[in-house]
C-alpha cells in the first residue's frame, strides 16, 4: 500500500480538555505503526499543543485561525479552513476530534471533503453525516443508529476509545487489602476554579494511614496555582506526595500499574483506569458529564460525587476513605471496569479507517 495522507482537526485548550489531542495522537501513532503516513494537524497553536506534536515527530501543524483559542473558534472558520487545507493538501482521509460542534457542520466537512472520520464521547444521540463516526462513551446504544437514512457508519460504546496502545504493555491492577498507593488527577480548569487538587490534598491529610499520593497536572495549568498545590503538598505531614507535571503517557501508565485507586475528574482517564482495573472515585467537571459518571457508577461501580462545585472536602474524606476501607467493593469495582475497556479500541478504529482508504 503507498503513503496515505491523513490530516487531523483537533483542539486543546483550557477547558476542552487534553484527551481530545490524545485520541488523536494514539490514532496517528497506530496508523504509523502499520503502514507509511504522512500526517497534518489542523489546531489551534499554543505551547502545550504544539510541543506535544513535535515530540510526536508530527511536523506540518496549520493553525485553524490566528490568534483564538480552542473556546472561540467559530464553526464557519473552521469548515472553510479545514476544507482549504485538506484539498491544497490532497490527504486521502480527514479525522475530526472536537466537541460540541454541530450537525450542519459535520454536514459541510462531509458534503466537501470525500473521507471523513469523526470522533466522539459524548452521550448525545443524533445524526451526523461522516464516513465512519465513532462514539466510544460509556452512555452510548449501538441499537440507536439502526435504520438511519444516511450512509453514515456508527460504532459506538468503550471498545472504541482511541487509547495510546502503549498501555498493552502494562498489566492490569491486583486489589489489596491494605491500600498504599493513591492517584490524583484533575484537568487545569478545575484547579484553576475551584482548587480541586488541594481540597482533595486537604482531605487525604485528615485521613488515618501511610499513603503514597502521585498527583498528576497537565502542561496547561498556571503557574500560580501549581505553585499553591506544590505548597499545599510542602505544608502536608502524614503523607508522601509526588507531583508529577505535565509527563509522558507511558509514565502515566507507570503511575496507574503501582496505584490502589484513584480520584479524577470524568474524562478519559475513567477509561484509562478502567483498563487498569483501578477503582475510581469520579467528579463531574460540568453538569453535561452528569450523565457519564451516573453510568460509570452503574455499570461498574466507581463511586459517583457530582457536580465539582457541590463537593466539599468533607464529602472528598468521606469518599476516600469508603472506598480505602471497603476492599470487596474495589474487587468488584476492579473485575467490572476490566470488563469494560481492552486496550484495543485505537487498534479497531484503525483498522475501519485504513479498510476505508483501501476502498477508495
Amino acid at each position: 500500500m503507498k503513503k496515505i495522507k491523513v490530516c487531523f482537526r483537533v483542539d486543546t485548550g483550557e477547558v476542552v480538555g487534553t484527551g481530545h489531542l490524545m485520541e488523536a495522537l494514539a490514532i496517528y501513532k497506530s496508523l504509523k505503526n502499520r503502514f507509511a503516513v504522512e500526517a497534518a494537524f489542523i489546531t489551534v497553536k499554543n505551547d502545550y499543543i504544539v510541543t506535544k506534536l513535535r515530540q510526536a515527530g508530527i511536523k506540518k501543524i496549520y493553525p485553524v485561525a490566528e490568534g483564538v483559542t480552542a473556546e472561540d473558534v467559530s464553526e464557519l472558520e473552521d469548515t472553510n479552513r479545514t476544507i482549504e487545507v485538506f484539498k491544497r493538501n490532497k490527504f486521502d482521509c480527514l479525522i475530526v476530534d472536537l466537541p460540541k460542534r454541530s450537525e450542519s457542520y459535520y454536514k459541510k466537512l462531509n458534503k466537501n471533503i470525500g473521507l471523513v472520520c469523526t470522533i466522539l464521547d459524548d452521550d448525545l444521540y443524533r445524526e451526523i453525516q461522516s464516513t465512519l463516526v465513532f462514539n466510544f462513551s460509556i452512555t452510548q446504544n449501538a441499537q440507536f443508529y439502526r435504520g438511519f437514512n444516511n450512509k453514515s457508519r456508527y460504532l459506538v460504546g468503550p471498545e472504541y476509545i482511541p487509547l495510546n496502545e502503549d498501555m498493552l504493555e502494562f498489566k492490569p491492577i491486583k486489589i489489596k487489602r491494605k491500600i498504599k498507593r493513591i492517584l490524583v488527577t484533575t484537568p487545569a480548569f478545575l484547579i484553576a476554579k475551584y482548587g480541586t487538587t488541594v481540597k482533595i490534598i486537604e482531605a487525604l491529610e485528615k485521613i488515618e494511614g501511610d499513603f503514597m499520593i502521585d498527583v498528576l497536572i497537565s502542561g496547561l495549568i498556571e503557574l500560580r496555582h501549581q505553585k499553591e498545590i506544590e505548597d499545599t503538598i510542602r505544608s502536608s505531614v502524614k503523607h508522601e506526595y509526588v507531583l508529577n507535571k505535565n509527563i509522558l503517557q507511558r509514565k502515566v501508565f507507570e503511575i496507574s500499574e503501582k496505584a490502589d485507586i484513584a480520584i479524577t475528574a470524568s474524562g478519559n482517564a475513567l477509561y484509562e483506569f478502567a483498563y487498569f482495573g483501578l477503582p475510581t472515585i469520579m467528579i463531574a467537571p460540568r453538569i453535561e458529564f452528569l450523565k457519564i459518571t451516573d453510568c460509570f457508577e452503574k455499570s461498574v461501580f466507581n463511586t459517583n460525587l457530582g457536580l465539582v462545585d457541590l463537593i466539599g472536602e468533607s464529602t472528598l474524606k468521606e469518599s476516600l476513605e469508603s472506598l480505602i476501607n471497603n476492599y470487596e467493593l474495589r474487587k468488584k469495582n476492579s473485575l467490572a471496569l476490566r470488563g469494560l475497556v481492552d486496550g484495543m479500541g485505537t487498534n479497531r478504529i484503525c483498522e475501519r479507517i485504513l479498510t476505508l482508504i483501501r476502498n477508495k
